[in-house]
């Protein structure tokens, strides 16, 4: 079962810092899960995904793309508070 976490991070780009977030989902179990697994190989995968907010309290799945978080730049990982759905294909 796969569980969905927001990724707040922030790196310099030409100079400037620059913050991002995004949704983020794998088979971890929790936030300290990930924070164990980038201690030890530096990287977890998963899929970056693609949110829109479903005007019901909770973000419905428009997309997914393979993605890797890692330490570099990481401020924050937690669990998304919303509840997460995908419609049916």
């Amino acid at each position: 079962m796969t569980r969905v976490f927001w990724a707040q991070y922030q790196i310099v780009v030409d100079g400037e810092p620059k913050a991002f977030a995004f949704a983020f989902e794998c088979n971890l179990a929790g936030a300290d899960d990930i924070a164990m697994v980038l201690a030890e190989r530096g990287v977890v995968g998963g899929n970056r995904l693609d949110l829109v907010a479903d005007g019901r309290g909770g973000s419905m799945i428009q997309g997914r793309s393979g993605c890797a978080l890692g330490l570099t730049g990481l401020v924050a990982i937690q669990s998304y508070r919303r509840p997460v759905w995908e419609p049916e294909q």
